[in-house]
């Protein structure tokens, strides 16, 4: 069994990371909006690697702003912040990505 993920959020960076003797990948930021139980919006901060073949097809499809739909592996990755408290960062590994329309962007009804 596989622990899967989908989110949709706003693309705020990307960039092609070449690490030497491997194929690229893709390191992006994107921003989901949640509500709290008591209905306030805020904003979870979520990295998204996508390793090849995926790279090759969705990069030239990617600019700042645009909105993502991605399914993948989640990870929680632990770290220590500059003042010393602990913190965690949400990265999903993609396996499948795609731009989202304005039109076609869900709404989540998971109230």
């Amino acid at each position: 069994m596989k622990l899967k993920t989908t989110i949709v959020g706003e693309l705020a960076q990307h960039k092609l990371v070449q690490v030497e003797g491997k194929k690229p990948f893709l390191d992006l930021h994107v921003d989901v909006v949640l509500k709290s139980a008591a209905g306030k919006e805020y904003t979870q901060w979520v990295r998204v690697k996508v390793w090849h073949p995926l790279v090759e097809k969705i990069e030239p499809l990617l600019s700042k702003g645009c909105t993502v739909e991605v399914t993948g592996r989640p990870e929680v990755k632990p770290f220590s912040r500059r003042d010393g408290s602990a913190g965690a960062e949400l990265i999903v590994h993609a396996d499948t990505i795609r731009v989202v329309d304005d039109e076609e962007t869900p709404e989540d009804d998971s109230e």
